[in-house]
């Protein structure tokens, strides 16, 4: 299990694992920490070793990505 978080990013935005997995991670969970207070879709693709792609929509229209996320895998 791993966790990060990035602050006021481009959207789409590429991570990177604090520690590369030894394998493709089974899932990761993005958890918004904007303070818009406006709803968003969060959506997260191409996993690999070391990061993961995220990309995400508010209500009000594509915005930079503030979020928290944890990762889980071998």
């Amino acid at each position: 299990i791993q966790w990060g978080r990035a602050n006021d990013v481009s959207n789409p935005y590429e991570a990177v694992f604090p520690i590369n997995f030894s394998n493709i991670p089974y899932v990761v969970i993005p958890i918004d920490i904007n303070t818009e207070k406006t709803p968003i879709i969060f959506g997260t693709d191409y996993y690999t070793k070391i990061g993961f792609k995220i990309a995400g929509r508010r209500v009000a229209g594509e915005t930079n990505l503030w979020f928290r996320y944890i990762a889980i895998g071998t």
